[in-house]
């Protein structure tokens, strides 16, 4: 009888936080490609708009 109310207790448990960490999982997931996609375009822009100038800083991140 313990053993049933343990693993009901525990699947409850895993419910609540599954609630909370899918969410959490989608929205980091969503917010990466929202970085990967600006970081793309300042790249891309940074590649055509080059003019065969040394860049200004040294670690070339500028």
């Amino acid at each position: 009888m313990g053993r049933h109310t343990i693993n009901g207790m525990l699947e409850i448990f895993v419910r609540a936080i599954s609630h909370v960490l899918v969410p959490m999982f989608l929205i980091g997931m969503a917010g990466s490609a929202v970085v990967v996609a600006i970081t793309v375009v300042h790249d891309i822009h940074d590649f055509f708009a080059d003019n065969g100038e040394e860049s200004k800083s040294p670690d070339g991140l500028s």
